[in-house]
């Protein structure tokens, strides 16, 4: 019972920030669901992305009926998210869970000094279609490496170039993130089953399914509010909970490496 409602407790807090801040939610579950469940470094990944993809699922289907999503973006840089997540996904196997944990707390870390240093105006860059093209292929690398769902790359990098209006971005990046997610978890459910009939190979999913009944409820709401949050509430609040973040991954992994001697 206590799974049960801390599971759905962090599914109310990912599906106000996947709909408030055009994040997946990922930069909460990785670090904050073993807190509820037992679960390796790789089953939270996998877990994370699965989850993930149904909240910007849902959160795409209601964008959609708003006419809110740009559409040219997202199909130009979905698909480059979705060869990056899977092929890091797949990555992920020879990749110690020390390691892992660092890369997602250095991953935060970036995302904070990014935020504290403000959006740089690209919007003047050229060769848009090819930055496009190369940022989508890291974002999903990010994301199949560490469970995040790559909002927290592509909305900064969206509002730089200036390549949808600002109520448009998290719409957008909820879009961008269906191909992030969905072929980052197509990664991890290639690995053995693990023996249980709602795990597919590391994919925990009655976990991903509890998860995500709890972000529907909150984003529900949220998508309401998302076009009325000022964008320096929004850097700055996202800078905190990153920061936060940071520092307990960054605990994490240094407790794992002393604990199993691994990098």
């Amino acid at each position: 019972m206590l799974e049960l409602i801390l599971l759905l407790s962090l599914g109310l807090v990912v599906g106000t920030f996947s709909a408030l801040f055009g994040v997946g939610g990922g930069v909460l579950i990785v670090p904050l669901l073993p807190l509820a469940v037992n679960l390796s470094v790789r089953e939270t990944i996998a877990t994370s992305l699965f989850a993930i993809f149904l909240v910007v699922a849902n959160n795409t289907l209601s964008f959609q009926r708003k006419k809110m999503i740009e559409w040219r973006i997202a199909l130009q840089m979905g698909p480059m998210t979705a060869v990056g997540s899977y092929s890091a996904g797949w990555a992920t196997r020879w990749l110690s869970p020390v390691f892992l944990k660092y890369l997602l707390a250095s991953l935060l870390l970036a995302f904070v000094v990014r935020a504290w240093l403000g959006i740089r105006d690209l919007s003047q860059a050229k060769a848009k279609n090819a930055i496009a093209a190369g940022v989508g292929v890291v974002a999903g690398m990010a994301s199949g490496l560490s469970g995040v769902g790559s909002g927290v790359i592509l909305s900064p990098f969206m509002m730089a170039m200036r390549l949808v209006e600002h109520t448009r971005v998290s719409p957008t990046a909820n879009a961008i993130m269906c191909f992030t997610t969905s072929f980052g978890t197509l990664a991890f459910i290639d690995w053995p089953e693990a023996g249980s009939p709602w795990t597919w190979g590391q994919v925990h999913g009655e976990k991903s399914f509890i998860l995500v009944l709890g972000a529907w409820v909150s984003s529900f709401f949220a998508r309401r509010w998302q076009h009325r949050v000022p964008e320096l509430a929004r850097r700055r609040i996202l800078l905190t909970v990153l920061f936060l973040l940071s520092l307990k991954v960054f605990w994490d992994a240094y407790s794992l490496q002393v604990g199993t001697g691994q990098l």
